[in-house]
């Protein structure tokens, strides 16, 4: 089509931005309060689990730490904000962050109509409200709603600034938020190349304007960033700008045994943030024969993966090609929590018809042909091949796919709107060759490439209630001891109740995989152990002898 004239400036947020939020939020609550009660969202999983720990931490007092940041920092300290407002345990954390995913919906609105036009962003923004991932990851204490809403932001103030000119606290801004989005997911760092050869490449404005555009934005990205290197600098006394954990998720997703191009530790890794960095330390002071600091750690693994590159190219380019495919797939890929069982035993209506990524990925790639010749546009369009070259070249998984999903809704609903336009003029021949792709692309997006293993959702559950029935006998034990026996017996019968819900479990997960024969195992050993704990005589200890 013929390239679209600019939109007028949006007015942010507006009438229209308002019911969007509304709409969004309202459909996260409900989803909250339905799956409030359900023990995959009550237990906190693997990532959940260490952002937990570490924000209990920094409200205990422990604001530095005393070794260079392997995750990306951010998360924990706005985890500990919402801690010290509303508790621990309070289920404000999870509708504050759910909030602020409604925000999403409302920036993918602004960024379509800024782009695209009113009447596109407003479908954008109901798509985004009703994306069903988005509502997905609401439901955990997970940095993933926070890191999407802070990049999209991160993307409307770029378009603003850009819109408003050369102002000086437009792109400030702008950098400040960019510099804070990397600090929850150091890929974001790729964007800031891209949007300063945007600037730099706005011939309608003088040198001197993008210069100092582009100097703007990358202080704020430096005033955001630089705080963390220095304290990084200061407790461990290594030069790391964010993280130090790039080096090892680079051999995660490249090393010769990962055959799936999803999160796949080497053998000599747990696969658990709590022991990843030290098994990664560990085994790199192995092969080095010397001890190595956090950012040299980094660099050896960057090293090897690249050797092992070398070695096999065609390999490794086969390898990218299966990346890229479950990049594109329908298949939300699980990492700490899994839709699939979420939507099987937590929430239906994840699986009911809706804006899915399987859905919305064949009419945005139609939305990228139709695109208007903008600047608005190339930006959008230079974020979605960066940071999807960016993960495909890492692994990929659900969670860091997601942050695609604003601007794919964005251009998604402009290629919606505008295959409408084309059918109400019957321009067939203009449209024909765009209905193929979006044929082509469904169908592509749509294949059975990978399942989800419920089997170790089932698992993963069973192993916290059984840690959690341990944990009661031991109170029951305790109480017993100490005289108690009404707490006893009451710590007893949560135990058993904790050990039935484990062994529904792992009996669930073992006619999964009746082949497995660790779960077997697990199953009997349950048992027993239950069986013990049921036959426990509580008793109050003898009175000593006087």
């Amino acid at each position: 089509m013929d390239p679209a004239p600019r939109p007028p400036r949006a007015r942010f947020p507006g009438a229209a931005g308002a019911g969007i939020f509304v709409l969004a939020a309202a459909l996260r609550q409900l989803h909250l309060f339905a799956t409030r009660d359900s023990w995959a969202v009550r237990y906190p999983m693997v990532d959940a689990r260490a952002y937990h720990a570490k924000a209990v931490a920094i409200l205990e007092g422990d604001w530095l730490g005393s070794q260079v940041f392997y995750q990306d920092p951010l998360y924990p300290y706005f985890l500990a904000g919402l801690y010290a407002l509303f508790g621990t345990d309070s289920p404000w954390v999870l509708v504050l962050q759910a909030l602020l995913d409604a925000g999403t919906a409302v920036l993918v609105y602004a960024i379509a109509r800024r782009v695209f036009g009113p009447g596109t962003g407003v479908l954008a923004g109901v798509l985004a409200a009703f994306y069903k991932p988005f509502l997905y990851f609401d439901a955990f204490v997970e940095k993933t709603a926070f890191s999407v809403f802070l990049i999209t932001a991160a993307l409307a103030l770029l378009l603003r600034a850009d819109a408003r000119g050369s102002r000086r606290g437009g792109w400030l801004a702008a950098g400040a938020v960019l510099g804070l989005a990397s600090l929850t997911r150091g890929q974001y760092l790729a964007i800031a190349p891209v949007a300063l050869v945007w600037i730099l490449g706005a011939r309608e404005r003088s040198v001197r304007e993008r210069a100092g555009s582009a100097a703007w934005l990358a202080l704020g990205i430096a005033l955001a960033i630089l705080p963390v290197t220095a304290r990084n600098y200061m407790v461990g006394g290594d030069l790391v700008l964010t993280q130090s954990g790039l080096g090892a998720n680079l051999y995660i997703g490249n090393w010769s045994g990962n055959d799936t191009g999803n999160y796949r530790t080497p053998p000599f890794v747990r696969a658990n943030p709590a022991y990843e960095e030290t098994d990664f330390r560990a085994e790199a002071e192995r092969r080095s024969g010397r001890t190595l600091t956090p950012s040299q750690v980094s660099r050896f693994w960057v090293t090897e993966t690249l050797a092992g590159i070398a070695a096999d190219p065609a390999g490794f380019g086969l390898h990218l090609a299966r990346k890229a495919r479950l990049f594109a797939n329908h298949f939300e890929v699980p990492d700490n929590e899994s839709y699939a069982y979420f939507a099987t035993h937590v929430a239906p209506w994840l699986a009911w018809p809706g804006p899915s990524f399987g859905t919305l990925f064949p009419l945005a790639l139609v939305g990228l042909w139709l695109a208007p010749r903008t600047r608005g546009a190339a930006l959008l369009a230079g974020f979605l091949l960066v940071y999807s070259a960016s993960v495909i070249a890492f692994f990929v998984v659900s969670r860091y796919r997601l942050p695609v999903a604003p601007i794919g809704i964005a251009f998604a609903a402009h290629g919606a709107v505008q295959l409408a336009a084309l059918a109400r003029e019957r321009a067939w021949r203009r449209l024909a060759p765009l209905l193929v792709v979006l044929v082509a692309a469904a169908l592509f997006a749509g294949q059975d490439i990978a399942h989800d293993d419920l089997a170790m959702s089932h698992f993963n559950l069973g192993g916290w209630h059984h840690e959690s029935a341990r944990r009661e006998r031991v109170r029951s034990v305790e109480a017993v001891a100490a005289g108690d026996l009404e707490t006893g017996r009451a710590a007893r019968a949560e135990a058993l109740r904790f050990y039935g819900l484990a062994e529904s479990e792992f009996r669930q997960a073992s006619e999964i995989r009746p082949e497995d024969a660790r779960l077997r195992q697990k199953l009997r050993e349950l048992r027993v152990e239950r069986t013990r704990v049921a036959r426990d005589t509580l008793q109050a200890p003898a009175a000593p002898e006087r």
